[in-house]
């Protein structure tokens, strides 16, 4: 039988598959978590905005943040530990996310994406990666945080003239559909659109739900004349 041929890694090679071990989720979880663990706040700062800058908004929520946020969260509800590393990289993330979002100086599109948290919602981190992801096209859009009471949805969207209105529900308890009663028709029609697990398929004519973060953003890009 033949010898396989030896072949000699070279240290151009060495570096560059450390370089890429560095750079995977597991490596990029393993460090923000070091970080969070020590309540190192700019170092939660420096290791999610790396990846941002060479990920991007959708890559690093998906395969960084939220396995992140998930964890902690399971990890307070088995041992009660933990809230304070779940609130740094929160901040962390809003902060970043927000920069992110007001960073769009001459927007692709004239009205503005609407963002807003059902009337009981709190979970707002959501909301920003939405911003963030669409930011990263030049769109331009408003957050107007948790807990939004209908009637000030309605007298926003007024205002403002949206090309699209996002109401996030985090859990079916905040999911209420009575929301979109209060948003009066106005032309150009906005795309309404309920985001998050809280919303069931049973939604008020005319809303859409999609199926995930690429697709709300690829929606939401089309709305906006992208």
């Amino acid at each position: 039988s033949s010898t396989p041929s030896l072949h000699v890694v070279t240290e151009a090679e060495a570096q560059a598959d450390n370089v890429i071990a560095l750079d995977s989720p597991k490596a990029i979880i393993r460090s923000l978590n070091r970080a969070a663990a020590a309540l190192d706040a700019s170092g939660c700062d420096q290791v999610i905005s790396n990846s941002l800058e060479s990920h991007g908004v959708v890559w690093t929520w998906e395969n960084v943040l939220i396995p992140v946020l998930v964890a902690l969260g399971e990890k307070w509800e088995q041992t009660g530990e933990g809230v304070e590393q779940e609130h740094l990289i929160a901040e962390s993330v809003t902060g970043l996310f927000r920069n992110l979002a007001n960073s769009v100086t001459e927007p692709e599109n004239a009205r503005p994406v609407l963002l807003a948290c059902a009337p009981h919602e709190l979970h707002t981190i959501p909301m920003y990666a939405i911003a963030a992801g669409l930011a990263e096209q030049n769109i331009a859009s408003r957050v107007l945080g948790a807990r939004m009471p209908a009637d000030a949805l309605a007298t926003a969207a007024k205002k403002i003239g949206p090309s699209a209105i996002v109401v996030w529900s985090q859990t079916q308890g905040t999911a209420d559909i009575t929301i979109w009663d209060s948003v009066e028709p106005m032309r150009p029609a906005p795309l309404l659109m309920s985001v998050g697990p809280g919303w069931q398929p049973d939604l008020p004519e005319g809303v859409v739900k999609p199926l995930d973060f690429t697709s709300t953003l690829i929606a939401l890009a089309a709305a906006s004349g992208r």
